[in-house]
C-alpha cells in the first residue's frame, strides 16, 4: 500500500503529500483519481514570483513562479520539493488556495509573505500546512547564504545553529510575523534528510533524486476524489491507519478499521456513537465509534 500525508488543519480541501513510494507525478495523480491534465504546476525557479491560476490553466506549468493561487473549485495546484519547504494555504472565508515552494531563496525573500497578500485575505483566517523539509539537523549552508540572513533577518541567531540553519522555523515565523494565528499553522515535523526512506532529499540522494508531491485543491465534487487503500501517516505520532477508500469532504459513520498491527484509533470528529464501531484518525487507541475525520477532512468508510 501506499504511503501519503494530510494536514488536520485543512479541512474540506483536497491536500495530499506524496512520499518516495510515488516515483512520479503520474503514479501519484492516479491513487487521487486525477490526470496530469487537470492539474497546474510552477515552474520552480527558486525565486518569489506568485501567479494566480484558472481552470484555463490545467494541465500547464507556469514559467517562472515559485507559487501558486487559485479561488476555482477542483482545479489541483502543486509543489514539487526534496528537501526545500512546501507551504499549502487555505482560506475558508474566501474560498481560496495556495501552494508556495520555499528554499532557502524563496525563504529569504519572503515569498510567503508575498503570497499571501496577493491574496489579499485576513491573515488571521488563513490555515497553513507546512510539508516535510530538511530540518535544522542536517540544513548546513554556506557563508552565501549567512550573509544574506544576517541582513534580511533581524534575531537571525534564532535560526543558525553554527552553520545549520532551520528554513522550517524562518518561514513559520514570517506567517506569525503577517498575524497568521499559531494554531492555525500544521507543521509535517520530519526531516527528509533523516527520513530519506520515506522522503525524497537532494542533500542524501543527489541530484537524481525524486520529487515530493503537494497537491491542493478546493473542492465541490468530494464524492469523485477518492483513493483506495492509502496508509496515511500521522507523523508526530508515527501511527498509521490501513483505509479501504478515503473520499474528501464528508463525515458519516463507518465499520472498523485500523492499523494492521493492532491498533485503532479515535476520531476528530465530533459525532455519533455507531454501537462500539472503530474510527482512526490522529487521537488515541479507543473502542468507541462516530464520525471520522481524517484529518484532511474527509470520511474514512471501511
Amino acid at each position: 500500500m501506499k504511503i501519503i500525508l494530510d494536514f488536520k488543519i485543512l479541512k474540506n480541501t483536497l491536500n495530499v503529500i506524496s512520499t518516495r513510494e510515488f516515483k512520479d507525478l503520474p503514479s501519484f495523480l492516479t491513487t487521487l483519481n486525477l490526470k496530469e491534465t487537470e492539474v497546474v504546476q510552477a515552474e520552480q525557479v527558486h525565486g518569489e514570483n506568485r501567479c494566480w491560476v484558472k481552470g484555463l490553466d490545467a494541465g500547464k506549468t507556469i514559467p517562472g513562479v515559485d507559487a501558486l493561487i487559485t479561488k476555482e473549485k477542483n482545479l489541483p495546484i502543486i509543489v514539487r520539493t526534496a528537501d526545500c519547504v512546501p507551504i499549502l494555504i487555505y482560506d475558508p472565508v474566501k474560498s481560496i488556495i495556495a501552494v508556495v515552494h520555499s528554499g532557502w531563496k524563496g525563504t529569504l525573500l519572503r515569498i510567503v509573505q508575498k503570497t499571501i497578500e496577493n491574496i489579499g485575505s485576513d491573515p488571521a483566517d488563513l490555515k497553513i500546512g507546512i510539508g516535510p523539509a530538511i530540518g535544522k539537523c542536517c540544513y548546513e549552508v554556506g557563508e552565501e547564504v549567512i550573509s544574506k540572513l544576517k541582513k534580511e533577518f533581524g534575531g537571525w541567531e534564532k535560526y543558525l545553529n553554527g552553520k545549520k540553519l532551520d528554513l522550517v522555523s524562518l518561514n513559520k515565523d514570517q506567517l506569525l510575523e503577517l498575524g497568521v494565528k499559531e494554531e492555525n499553522i500544521e507543521i509535517k515535523e520530519m526531516c527528509t534528510a533523516c527520513n530519506n526512506d520515506i522522503f525524497y532529499s537532494y542533500r542524501k540522494d543527489g541530484p537524481t533524486t525524486g520529487r515530493i508531491y503537494s497537491l491542493l485543491m478546493n473542492i465541490n465534487e468530494p464524492e469523485r476524489f477518492s483513493y483506495n487503500r492509502p496508509v496515511i501517516i500521522d507523523i508526530k505520532k508515527q501511527q498509521s491507519a490501513s483505509l479501504a477508500q478515503c473520499a474528501f469532504g464528508l463525515d458519516v459513520a463507518f465499520p472498523s478499521c485500523s492499523d494492521g498491527i493492532g491498533n485503532t484509533f479515535s476520531c476528530d470528529a465530533v459525532g455519533t456513537n455507531y454501537g462500539g464501531r472503530v474510527c482512526i484518525a490522529h487521537g488515541e487507541a479507543t473502542t468507541s465509534g462516530s464520525t471520522c475525520d481524517n484529518g484532511g477532512g474527509g470520511i474514512l468508510p471501511s
